[in-house]
């Protein structure tokens, strides 16, 4: 706010309109800039957030959340509301974990079958 005085004090002439003009046009830009800053700040904070759901994501699986997840699969039938969400919520993870990880099992197991399968026909 000081420097909106500064600014002020730096008109010539001594008209009032020239000075509450100016005085809104400081304070106009003023709440710009705060605006800018915090918008910022909020993609900054989107930012991190993100960041710390990769970290998330990063986290081992043990045996253990690997056995709830598949119980959890079994319990919630395909065709359930909001199946993965109530996985999720079940296991302890993001919807995204359950997904990204059911999935890899789901291709474990594939792989696994055709293996066996060539194994056997030969």
């Amino acid at each position: 706010m000081d420097d909106l005085i500064v600014r002020i004090k730096t008109i010539e002439g001594n008209d009032v309109d020239d000075y509450v003009n100016k005085f809104l046009e400081l304070v106009k830009d003023k709440k710009a800039q705060e605006k800018k800053l915090a918008e910022e700040r909020r993609a900054k904070q989107l930012e991190e957030q993100k960041q710390k759901e990769l970290e998330r994501l990063n986290i081992e699986w043990t045996t253990e959340d690997i056995q709830n997840l598949t119980k959890a699969i079994v319990k919630i039938p395909p065709g359930s509301s909001n199946r993965w969400r109530q996985i999720a919520e079940t296991v302890g993870r993001t919807q995204k974990e359950v997904i990204q990880k059911a999935k890899e099992i789901h291709e474990k197991q594939r792989k696994d079958v055709e293996e066996k399968r060539r194994q056997e026909e030969e």
